[in-house]
């Protein structure tokens, strides 16, 4: 979070905290409740950003976007020769995420105005259908994570399927995403400049895949995410983003 107020200054720094440290992504509690209890507001250096620990306080924020902006709201800087690699490829800040109002109302509206709940209740069916094959693939025998083996195949599998990613293309975008979340950080964790170069070349090509659908999906309308938001774009109700 960024804001602009005097009375942050009295906020504690906290230069031990890395959230890239795999070790503190695997089992964050104890340290949250330590946080929460001793500086449950402070700033990072190496995450360059504000971390807020307490329920209260994140209802706080979240609720004041008049104080509190998502400009700037991504977590760790790229290097140099990644953000060559990502110019006119890769969005920067201008993502919804990455948005205060107006903007990040007027692409809403065209999300919300998408989601239909005729839409909505379309995808119960596939869904249920997708858990039960996820649940007979599960080991009867043996223990299994419920994590990685059910709840997170389903997510992605209903994201996708909502977006309207093919099936047969689930791997590949996973993988390249899971490459681009990898950047997130790299320079700030010390990861060499070889390795950050390669996902940030797999980063272009996962979006170059998006941006191939999307044009693909105005002509080729298709029972989807895409579909429906170029349907709200030639509606006219939505101004383009800029």
């Amino acid at each position: 979070m960024s804001v602009e107020t005097s009375s942050v200054q009295r906020c504690p720094i906290s230069a031990d905290y890395n959230p890239f440290e795999l070790s503190g992504q695997e089992n964050p509690y104890p340290w949250l409740k330590a946080q929460r209890e001793q500086e449950p507001v402070f700033f990072s250096p190496i995450a360059q950003c504000w971390v807020v620990t307490r329920y209260a306080d994140i209802q706080f924020v979240l609720k004041r976007p008049e104080i509190f902006s998502n400009v700037n709201a991504a977590v760790g800087k790229y290097n140099p020769a990644v953000e060559a690699k990502f110019e006119g490829k890769v969005p920067g800040g201008a993502t919804l995420l990455g948005l205060d109002r107006p903007d990040h109302t007027r692409l809403r509206r065209v999300i919300n105005a998408a989601f239909t709940p005729r839409r909505v209740a379309r995808m119960e069916d596939k869904i249920r259908a997708t858990a039960i094959e996820l649940i007979d693939d599960l080991p009867s025998d043996e223990p299994f994570d419920l994590l990685k083996d059910f709840s997170y195949p389903l997510a992605l599998r209903v994201i996708t399927d909502v977006v309207g990613i093919p099936r047969k293309d689930i791997p590949m975008c996973h993988h390249y995403s899971e490459r681009w979340n990898q950047l997130m950080g790299a320079e700030q964790g010390g990861m060499p400049l070889e390795e950050q170069l390669a996902r940030a070349d797999d980063t272009v090509k996962y979006h170059e895949y998006v941006a191939d659908l999307i044009a693909k999906r105005e002509h080729e309308p298709a029972d989807d995410l895409i579909t429906a938001v170029w349907d709200v774009r030639r509606q006219g109700d939505v101004e383009e983003a800029a």
